[in-house]
């Protein structure tokens, strides 16, 4: 690995940059669509994808092309390269979770997650792996093979250069593979997604979450991830793990991308009686978001035992820089959710994991039941209460891994937690990962 001295590939772009390159006809919509497979094709051994969709991503690409060739308004994510995970139903795309039981079924109708991310412009480039039927913490167990994270891979990346204060840490990151091919798990059970935007063969991914599937992976990999409040997206078409707890998620490299995904796949759905009505459609962050006014909870009961220093150390670090920026940070004692919201704290502070990315060799000494349990130890919180919560990469240790915390809001409020987590990225420059051609 080296530090980047080159320009962003486009793959490595926010979508906000991307589009506007495509409605200057700098690159057209094939063009990227076809960087985007050609991605895949770069990081086919570290198995983000059970299924491509090639010709229907061209197809796709072509109709965004045309719309941008007249010169019409267009929709939030034409063009955009999209995956979602291999439980979402999708017409006439195999769907099969993971599982040799279905992998020749192809259903006849697609989630509504999946149509209004279509209807959007959004091109499916495909179907992401996972745990089988979403029942694991490492995607490890899926029928068609375990995902690898992209971080000490053996694939060739370097990274974008935020600032300086990184170059002491990323000299010191070893530039070689693990030894004997051993490999770090990208976390379960939407892996897959996490791994498919993280190598760059994808601007977004659809997720599933049902105690931390989305943001435990998202930890891992570097990347953000989202899951919403529950009822705020429909679970129409996903084959759920557990019906009351599961939520669609959503991940992408940057917080805006997330949010303007959000504002495509958000709002009342009648075939989920779940779902709930929202005014999200036309959600778009702050530039600069403050923190004034606002006040952070860190619930002392996530300070688990055995949790990394390298953890605990970023969690002191953000929490005394959110602090120094205007939000009377609060130190809290165990408390339920709504006791927490009604004493006035707006946002909770935590940890994902319990540490950086797994060895593979390290994950499979315990059995999936008990990896569950300790890897969701973080998370399982928020999708019991239903409330929103978003992973966010903020350092690198040095193995070279990302370290991530989670921001975890109150229902409903998944904008203003998405705005915090905004300032967050902005302020602590993690150093993401360059796609390279």
């Amino acid at each position: 690995m080296r530090i980047s001295d080159m320009g962003m590939n486009y793959l490595s772009l926010s979508i906000r940059d991307v589009s506007s390159l495509l409605k200057q006809k700098t690159i057209s919509s094939l063009e990227l669509c076809n960087a985007a497979l050609k991605r895949q094709n770069a990081v086919a051994k570290l198995h983000p994808f059970i299924t491509h969709t090639p010709d229907l991503a061209r197809e796709s690409a072509l109709h965004s092309q045309k719309r941008y060739d007249r010169g019409e308004q267009n929709l939030p994510l034409d063009g955009i390269p999209v995956a979602v995970k291999d439980n979402f139903c999708t017409s006439g795309i195999p769907t099969t979770c993971g599982s040799v039981m279905l992998q020749n079924y192809i259903p006849t109708y697609s989630a509504t997650v999946v149509r209004r991310l279509q209807k959007a412009g959004a091109v499916i480039v495909g179907k992401t792996n996972l745990d089988e039927f979403g029942m694991g913490s490492g995607t490890t167990d899926s029928t068609f093979g375990p995902s690898k994270n992209i971080y000490r891979s053996g694939v060739e990346y370097n990274f974008l250069h935020p600032s300086r204060e990184y170059d002491n840490i990323l000299s010191r990151i070893p530039s070689t593979a693990l030894e004997n091919g051993d490999w770090y798990v990208t976390g379960g059970s939407s892996g897959g997604s996490a791994l498919a935007v993280a190598s760059g063969t994808t601007f977004l991914a659809l997720g599933s979450d049902t105690g931390g599937s989305v943001r435990n992976p998202s930890s891992y990999c570097g990347v953000v991830g989202l899951k919403p409040s529950y009822g705020l997206v429909s679970r129409f078409g996903l084959i759920s793990l557990v019906n009351s707890l599961d939520v669609p998620g959503l991940f992408g490299r940057y917080v805006d991308d997330v949010a303007t995904m959000l504002s495509v796949v958000s709002g009342l759905d009648p075939q989920d009686s779940t779902s709930v009505s929202s005014d999200l459609q036309n959600l778009k962050l702050p530039e600069n978001p403050s923190l004034d006014g606002l006040i952070i909870g860190i619930p002392r009961e996530y300070h688990w035992p055995g949790m990394s220093k390298e953890i605990v150390d970023e969690w002191t670090k953000v929490a005394d820089l959110m602090e120094d920026s205007g939000a009377q940070v609060r130190r809290l004692i165990s408390e339920d959710f709504s006791k927490v919201w009604a004493s006035g704290v707006n946002l909770l502070l935590t940890p994902v994991t319990l540490s950086t990315a797994i060895r593979y060799s390290e994950f499979q000494n315990l059995d999936n039941r008990t990896q569950t349990a300790t890897q969701d130890i973080c998370t399982q919180a928020a999708n019991m209460a239903g409330v929103p919560a978003v992973s966010i990469p903020v350092s690198l240790n040095t193995e070279g891994l990302p370290v991530s915390l989670q921001l975890i809001g109150q229902w409903g409020k998944d904008p203003a937690m998405l705005s915090a987590a905004k300032w967050v990225e902005q302020n602590v420059k993690f150093p993401r990962i360059n796609i390279l051609e």
